[in-house]
């Protein structure tokens, strides 16, 4: 009797597995197409067997059936994890094509508003300029062509900075994305943690963290860890993000200048979270999270012409490329090259500041130089002055003006060596008097250059007497911003636009002769190489070749960007399916297992019924005799 009791429970334990099993695989088919659904699998053991009796061989067992030793997910961890890397370094190379398409588009060249439209007229009314230099309608063209050159030039600098700063709120609310991400996570793991404690796994809890740990690898550059209790531990760029008591959160600085960006760093102890100091690559495996591409996309200041290095000239030096200035001078552009190489032009929107501000500076620096013609004095502590003209010329004979070191000294600019010490070389400059152009106005204005910077004049006028006039030249110094030609500091300048004769385009001594060599020399110089784009590239460009190479640059820099990034696609997709082949769930393959547990629910039933039969045989049948 007490065996046909058991077999009840044998019965009963076997309806339980296969009705556990049945709910189960209805899950898993009513969650088919459920975004970051993973299937489910019953796991079935035997239970514990009662022992009886013995005999020669062992000890006589009967078993008391089936039960559910566990519902486990599919997954494969080896194959989360790549596509979390690569998944999050197609949003590294995503972020960055995003960015260089959109800077494509503020230069309008291939949707009609093209900014090289405004440079050609420029330098077109510069040509017509060169045949009528005493023609008002000319300089008159002129003047126009060059304000709508600037203004132009300005809006595309503005827009890129407008750019700069929708980019920065991005790189916000990503942050602000990635502490939520942080905070569900742990969460999840604190619910996770507690039905896990029971005999239940929390597999819709699982599903929900490892959905969210695969949009976090996206964002940036994650490692996990699960612990026996269920708790996930998460890392970003290797410092602890999701710990098993709370999350550190991720915070932002401001940069310190004029940029104002945010740098994100780590809220506890204020330490940068992303370092930049090396070029982000896949040997070292540091291209990858979208937010990263956000940062370096965007960079952390704003690009200028002083960004990129120049190369000093030894024909500069008194000493040429033996002189210890030079050297000097050549060790420290060196170290230039290597930081610009490992940070600017890593940054495809400072490289296009930069880049572009070396072109309108060349524009107005040069057309100025001709128009207001300089000359430079070097010396040091043991030579004599040497003077030189625009193009490095040294000066001979009665070319050279009759000012002695000591006039100069007041105004010299000392020249240093890597480590800020003075190299004992100095040089001034200065307006050249004796080849400057004059307006065709009554005073033959002199020194008005095409262009102006908005604060600093061009001359500082230390002795301005009839026979010894000496006009100290105002540099550009890159730490004070008023002193550059650079897009935003430069306008026509006000004198030459309110008083067209003043543009001196005329020969000295008032013979009312045009010096159409100047005019000449205008438009020659949108002819002649002035600049690299780089100083890693050798060709030479003219105004217009550079703005073509300009132009061609980003473009490529944005077909090489967008490959990357499509083929990092491919591979995080082709990942993923391999995933969804281990997880995913196939309703053919599950409607299987719904009629193999449907037919294993029956015969439990139909088990039962005998069991029932037998026991009623027994208690009205065997019972009575």
């Amino acid at each position: 009797m007490s065996g046909l009791f058991t077999s009840f429970g044998v019965g009963v334990m076997g309806l339980r597995a296969s009705h556990n099993s049945l709910n189960t695989t209805s899950h898993n088919i009513v969650n088919s197409d459920t975004d970051g659904f993973v299937r489910q699998q019953i796991i079935q053991q035997d239970m514990t067997y009662n022992n009886y009796g013995y005999y020669s061989a062992g000890t006589n067992q009967i078993g008391l059936g089936t039960e559910i030793a566990a519902i486990r997910q599919i997954r494969e961890q080896f194959l989360d994890s790549s596509y979390r890397k690569e998944f999050g370094r197609q949003g590294f190379y995503e972020a960055q094509y995003n960015a260089i398409s959109e800077i494509e588009s503020l230069f309008g060249e291939l949707e009609g508003v093209r900014f090289q439209e405004s440079l050609e007229k420029f330098w077109t009314s510069i040509e017509e300029l060169s045949k009528e230099p005493e023609s008002i309608v000319t300089r008159a063209s002129v003047i126009q062509t060059a304000t709508s050159f600037l203004e132009r030039s300005g809006n595309i600098y503005s827009q890129l900075k407008d750019f700069q700063s929708n980019l920065n709120t991005q790189v916000l609310n990503t942050v602000k994305r990635i502490n939520d991400i942080g905070y569900e996570i742990h969460s999840l793991n604190t619910k996770i943690r507690a039905i896990e404690t029971g005999p239940e796994n929390a597999n819709d809890y699982r599903d929900q963290r490892n959905a969210l740990l695969d949009e976090l690898g996206k964002l940036c550059k994650i490692s996990y860890h699960e612990y026996a209790d269920g708790i996930v531990t998460v890392n970003v760029e290797g410092v602890q993000f999701v710990r098993d008591f709370g999350i550190q959160e991720m915070a932002v600085r401001e940069a310190d200048n004029d940029a104002k960006v945010y740098i994100p760093v780590w809220g506890e102890d204020g330490e940068d979270v992303f370092n930049f100091d090396k070029p982000c690559t896949a040997d070292a495996n540091t291209d990858i999270g979208f937010l990263k591409g956000l940062l370096l996309s965007r960079g952390d200041r704003i690009g200028t012409y002083f960004d990129i290095p120049v190369a000093p000239d030894p024909a500069d030096y008194n000493e040429g490329e033996a002189d210890p200035a030079y050297e000097a001078d050549m060790v420290k552009f060196n170290i230039a090259v290597d930081d610009y190489n490992d940070t600017t032009s890593q940054s495809v929107i400072i490289h296009t500041q930069a880049q572009f501000d070396q072109l309108i500076h060349g524009v107005t620096t040069i057309l100025n130089d001709i128009l207001c013609p300089n000359i430079t004095a070097t010396w040091s502590d043991n030579t004599d002055i040497v003077w030189r003209d625009r193009t490095g010329r040294i000066l001979e004979d009665d070319e050279i003006p009759s000012f002695t070191q000591a006039d100069l000294e007041p105004y010299a600019k000392a020249s240093t060596d890597l480590n800020g010490r003075e190299t004992g070389m100095y040089t001034v400059t200065i307006f050249d008097f004796k080849n400057a152009p004059v307006g065709m106005d009554t005073e033959s204005t002199l020194g008005e250059g095409l262009f102006a910077r908005k604060s600093v004049p061009r001359y500082e006028k230390v002795i301005d007497e009839k026979d010894n006039k000496l006009w100290i030249y105002n540099a550009e110094d890159k730490n004070d911003w008023y002193t550059v030609f650079s897009i935003g500091e430069v306008e026509v300048n006000p004198a030459v636009r309110d008083n067209l004769s003043k543009l001196p385009l005329s020969k000295q001594g008032n013979t009312g002769d045009y010096t159409m060599d100047i005019a000449n020399k205008l438009c020659d110089a949108f002819e002649e190489p002035f600049a690299t784009l780089g100083p890693d590239t050798l060709t030479q460009n003219n105004f217009m070749s550079y703005y073509t190479a300009f132009v061609s640059s980003f473009a490529n820099t944005g077909q090489t960007l967008k490959a990357i990034s499509e083929n990092q696609a491919t591979t995080a997709t082709g990942i993923d399916s391999q995933r969804q082949d281990v997880m995913g769930v196939s309703s053919d393959e599950e409607l299987t297992y719904l009629i193999k547990f449907q037919n294993a629910y029956n015969a439990s039933s139909r088990y039962i019924t005998v069991i029932d039969e037998m026991l009623e045989h027994v208690v009205t049948v065997l019972g009575n005799h």
